[in-house]
């Protein structure tokens, strides 16, 4: 397996064309597919992130933020805690089992299942 072609820095990432994105949050996980590089960020204690996956490009560019979905409408925090990569989708978990499948050109959600 290839090595990344970026470097995550605590709350920064490096892509390969060697620019950087600064986030307000730590970076907890990314993953490559294709040309988007997609970036869960850590939750913030006492703060809703609900929309903390994003898609980068290779120029260092935000493409989308994930969308606020319906269960984490008012006051339920439900954050994405990781991603992987997986028959050029993008499976995103949150905190309440859900496996939500996103598609990585342009962060729309595709569908999602329950963990169970």
């Amino acid at each position: 397996m290839n090595a990344p072609a970026y470097t995550i820095r605590g709350r920064e990432l490096i892509v390969p064309s060697g620019m950087s994105v600064r986030f307000d949050s730590p970076i907890a996980e990314a993953v490559q597919v294709a040309d988007t590089i997609v970036v869960v960020l850590e939750p913030q204690k006492g703060v809703i992130s609900n929309e903390n996956v994003f898609g980068i490009d290779g120029e260092g560019r935000i493409k989308w933020q994930i969308a606020r979905q319906p269960w984490g409408e008012g006051n339920l925090n439900n954050p994405y805690v990781g991603v992987q990569a997986r028959g050029g989708e993008i499976q995103a978990f949150n905190w309440s089992d859900r496996v939500v499948f996103v598609d990585p050109r342009d962060g729309r959600v595709l569908r999602w299942e329950q963990n169970k």
